[in-house]
Protein backbone atom coordinates (compact mmCIF):
# COMPACT_ATOMS: atom_id res chain seq x y z
CA UNK A 1 0.00 0.00 0.00
CA UNK A 2 2.76 2.42 0.94
CA UNK A 3 4.67 1.55 -2.24
CA UNK A 4 1.55 2.12 -4.38
CA UNK A 5 1.02 5.50 -2.73
CA UNK A 6 4.62 6.47 -3.47
CA UNK A 7 4.13 5.50 -7.13
CA UNK A 8 1.03 7.67 -7.35
CA UNK A 9 2.82 10.62 -5.80
CA UNK A 10 5.74 10.18 -8.19
CA UNK A 11 3.54 10.00 -11.30
CA UNK A 12 3.67 13.18 -13.41
CA UNK A 13 0.61 15.35 -13.04
CA UNK A 14 -1.03 16.82 -16.14
CA UNK A 15 -0.23 20.46 -16.69
CA UNK A 16 -2.90 23.15 -16.61
CA UNK A 17 -2.68 23.38 -20.40
CA UNK A 18 -3.22 19.62 -20.78
CA UNK A 19 -6.23 19.75 -18.47
CA UNK A 20 -7.66 22.66 -20.44
CA UNK A 21 -7.17 20.73 -23.68
CA UNK A 22 -8.89 17.65 -22.28
CA UNK A 23 -11.85 19.71 -21.06
CA UNK A 24 -12.17 21.34 -24.49
CA UNK A 25 -12.12 17.93 -26.20
CA UNK A 26 -14.67 16.67 -23.69
CA UNK A 27 -16.88 19.69 -24.43
CA UNK A 28 -16.72 19.09 -28.19
CA UNK A 29 -17.59 15.42 -27.74
CA UNK A 30 -20.56 16.28 -25.52
CA UNK A 31 -21.96 18.79 -28.03
CA UNK A 32 -22.47 16.18 -30.74
CA UNK A 33 -25.84 14.41 -30.88
CA UNK A 34 -23.92 11.53 -32.48
CA UNK A 35 -22.07 9.25 -30.05
CA UNK A 36 -18.59 10.68 -29.52
CA UNK A 37 -16.10 10.39 -26.69
CA UNK A 38 -12.73 12.02 -25.96
CA UNK A 39 -11.13 8.78 -27.22
CA UNK A 40 -12.31 9.65 -30.73
CA UNK A 41 -10.03 12.70 -30.59
CA UNK A 42 -6.90 10.87 -29.40
CA UNK A 43 -4.95 11.46 -32.64
CA UNK A 44 -5.98 15.12 -32.89
CA UNK A 45 -3.07 17.57 -32.85
CA UNK A 46 -4.87 20.91 -33.11
CA UNK A 47 -8.27 22.61 -33.06
CA UNK A 48 -8.87 22.31 -36.81
CA UNK A 49 -8.41 18.54 -36.68
CA UNK A 50 -10.74 18.39 -33.69
CA UNK A 51 -13.42 20.28 -35.63
CA UNK A 52 -12.93 17.90 -38.57
CA UNK A 53 -13.56 14.90 -36.31
CA UNK A 54 -16.67 16.60 -34.92
CA UNK A 55 -17.93 17.54 -38.40
CA UNK A 56 -17.55 13.96 -39.64
CA UNK A 57 -19.79 12.75 -36.82
CA UNK A 58 -22.07 15.79 -36.80
CA UNK A 59 -22.31 17.73 -40.10
CA UNK A 60 -24.57 20.25 -38.36
CA UNK A 61 -21.86 21.30 -35.90
CA UNK A 62 -22.60 24.98 -36.62
CA UNK A 63 -25.75 24.44 -34.55
CA UNK A 64 -23.44 24.16 -31.56
CA UNK A 65 -22.69 27.85 -32.02
CA UNK A 66 -20.84 29.50 -29.16
CA UNK A 67 -20.00 26.17 -27.51
CA UNK A 68 -18.10 24.90 -30.54
CA UNK A 69 -16.25 28.20 -30.98
CA UNK A 70 -15.35 28.32 -27.27
CA UNK A 71 -13.98 24.77 -27.30
CA UNK A 72 -11.92 25.50 -30.42
CA UNK A 73 -10.58 28.62 -28.74
CA UNK A 74 -9.54 26.59 -25.70
CA UNK A 75 -7.63 24.33 -28.10
CA UNK A 76 -5.58 27.31 -29.23
CA UNK A 77 -7.56 28.57 -32.23
CA UNK A 78 -8.29 32.34 -32.36
CA UNK A 79 -12.01 33.09 -32.06
CA UNK A 80 -12.37 34.63 -35.54
CA UNK A 81 -10.58 31.65 -37.08
CA UNK A 82 -12.86 29.28 -35.16
CA UNK A 83 -15.96 31.09 -36.43
CA UNK A 84 -14.63 30.82 -39.97
CA UNK A 85 -13.85 27.10 -39.55
CA UNK A 86 -17.39 26.46 -38.30
CA UNK A 87 -18.81 28.44 -41.24
CA UNK A 88 -16.72 26.35 -43.66
CA UNK A 89 -18.16 23.17 -42.15
CA UNK A 90 -21.67 24.61 -42.56
CA UNK A 91 -20.94 25.39 -46.21
CA UNK A 92 -19.76 21.84 -46.79
CA UNK A 93 -23.00 20.61 -45.22
CA UNK A 94 -25.02 22.83 -47.58
CA UNK A 95 -26.40 25.11 -44.86
CA UNK A 96 -26.61 28.15 -47.15
CA UNK A 97 -28.88 30.28 -44.95
CA UNK A 98 -26.39 30.08 -42.07
CA UNK A 99 -23.50 30.75 -44.45
CA UNK A 100 -25.17 33.87 -45.85
CA UNK A 101 -25.45 35.35 -42.35
CA UNK A 102 -21.80 34.58 -41.60
CA UNK A 103 -20.66 35.91 -44.97
CA UNK A 104 -22.45 39.20 -44.30
CA UNK A 105 -20.54 39.53 -41.02
CA UNK A 106 -17.19 38.69 -42.63
CA UNK A 107 -17.79 41.22 -45.42
CA UNK A 108 -18.83 43.93 -42.95
CA UNK A 109 -15.58 43.34 -41.05
CA UNK A 110 -13.63 43.17 -44.34
CA UNK A 111 -12.02 39.96 -43.05
CA UNK A 112 -9.69 38.90 -45.86
CA UNK A 113 -9.19 35.47 -44.28
CA UNK A 114 -12.80 34.66 -45.20
CA UNK A 115 -12.24 35.20 -48.95
CA UNK A 116 -12.10 31.50 -49.82
CA UNK A 117 -15.23 30.83 -47.78
CA UNK A 118 -17.09 33.65 -49.54
CA UNK A 119 -15.90 32.37 -52.92
CA UNK A 120 -17.18 28.89 -52.05
CA UNK A 121 -20.53 30.36 -51.02
CA UNK A 122 -20.84 32.37 -54.24
CA UNK A 123 -20.06 29.25 -56.26
CA UNK A 124 -22.58 27.18 -54.26
CA UNK A 125 -25.29 29.79 -54.85
CA UNK A 126 -24.54 29.99 -58.55
CA UNK A 127 -24.04 26.29 -59.29
CA UNK A 128 -26.37 24.77 -56.72
CA UNK A 129 -29.54 26.47 -55.60
CA UNK A 130 -28.87 29.39 -57.93
CA UNK A 131 -29.19 33.08 -57.15
CA UNK A 132 -32.82 33.26 -58.21
CA UNK A 133 -33.88 29.85 -56.92
CA UNK A 134 -32.55 30.49 -53.42
CA UNK A 135 -34.07 33.99 -53.41
CA UNK A 136 -30.86 35.78 -52.52
CA UNK A 137 -30.85 39.51 -53.19
CA UNK A 138 -28.66 39.91 -56.30
CA UNK A 139 -27.19 43.12 -54.88
CA UNK A 140 -25.91 41.09 -51.94
CA UNK A 141 -24.48 38.50 -54.32
CA UNK A 142 -22.72 41.35 -56.13
CA UNK A 143 -21.33 42.55 -52.80
CA UNK A 144 -20.00 39.06 -52.02
CA UNK A 145 -18.38 38.88 -55.46
CA UNK A 146 -16.73 42.27 -55.01
CA UNK A 147 -15.34 41.24 -51.62
CA UNK A 148 -13.98 37.97 -53.01
CA UNK A 149 -12.45 39.76 -56.00
CA UNK A 150 -10.53 42.01 -53.60
CA UNK A 151 -9.00 39.11 -51.70
CA UNK A 152 -9.11 35.86 -53.72
CA UNK A 153 -6.39 34.40 -55.89
CA UNK A 154 -6.27 35.58 -59.50
CA UNK A 155 -7.32 32.16 -60.82
CA UNK A 156 -10.77 32.59 -59.29
CA UNK A 157 -11.50 36.00 -60.77
CA UNK A 158 -13.03 34.83 -64.04
CA UNK A 159 -15.67 32.76 -62.24
CA UNK A 160 -16.42 35.61 -59.85
CA UNK A 161 -16.79 38.16 -62.64
CA UNK A 162 -19.25 35.86 -64.44
CA UNK A 163 -21.42 35.56 -61.34
CA UNK A 164 -21.13 39.30 -60.76
CA UNK A 165 -22.31 39.88 -64.33
CA UNK A 166 -25.37 37.70 -63.81
CA UNK A 167 -26.15 39.46 -60.54
CA UNK A 168 -25.71 42.87 -62.19
CA UNK A 169 -28.18 41.92 -64.91
CA UNK A 170 -30.79 41.37 -62.20
CA UNK A 171 -30.26 44.84 -60.73
CA UNK A 172 -31.17 46.82 -63.85
CA UNK A 173 -27.71 46.90 -65.36
CA UNK A 174 -24.43 48.50 -64.22
CA UNK A 175 -26.08 51.22 -62.13
CA UNK A 176 -27.80 48.58 -60.01
CA UNK A 177 -24.61 46.59 -59.64
CA UNK A 178 -22.82 49.71 -58.44
CA UNK A 179 -25.47 50.09 -55.74
CA UNK A 180 -24.87 46.50 -54.68
CA UNK A 181 -21.12 47.01 -54.48
CA UNK A 182 -21.46 50.06 -52.26
CA UNK A 183 -24.47 49.68 -49.93
CA UNK A 184 -25.54 52.97 -48.40
CA UNK A 185 -25.98 51.47 -44.93
CA UNK A 186 -22.55 49.83 -44.68
CA UNK A 187 -18.88 50.23 -45.53
CA UNK A 188 -18.08 50.71 -49.22
CA UNK A 189 -16.17 47.94 -50.92
CA UNK A 190 -13.33 48.81 -53.25
CA UNK A 191 -12.19 46.34 -55.86
CA UNK A 192 -8.42 46.57 -55.87
CA UNK A 193 -5.56 44.69 -57.47
CA UNK A 194 -5.97 42.48 -60.55
CA UNK A 195 -9.73 42.22 -59.94
CA UNK A 196 -10.22 45.95 -60.49
CA UNK A 197 -9.67 45.79 -64.26
CA UNK A 198 -12.09 42.90 -64.75
CA UNK A 199 -14.83 44.45 -62.63
CA UNK A 200 -14.34 47.93 -64.06
CA UNK A 201 -14.72 46.55 -67.57
CA UNK A 202 -17.93 44.77 -66.62
CA UNK A 203 -19.52 47.71 -64.83
CA UNK A 204 -18.17 50.51 -66.99
CA UNK A 205 -16.16 52.05 -64.17
CA UNK A 206 -12.71 53.55 -63.97
CA UNK A 207 -10.00 51.35 -62.45
CA UNK A 208 -10.27 51.10 -58.67
CA UNK A 209 -13.69 52.78 -58.46
CA UNK A 210 -16.55 51.35 -56.43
Amino acid sequence: CAQAKQCLLAAPRPSEQELKRFKAIEALASLSPAPLSPRDFKHVRDARQALTVLAEAWPGLHQGGIGVVAAARDLGMPETEAELAVAECALEAGELAYCLDKAAAFVDENDATAANFVFGLVRALDEGAGIEGFEVDPSFVAELCAFALCHCAEGRMEALVKVLGRAAAKIDGPAGARAGLAPSDGPKLWVEGPGAVAVSGLLGLGSGEE
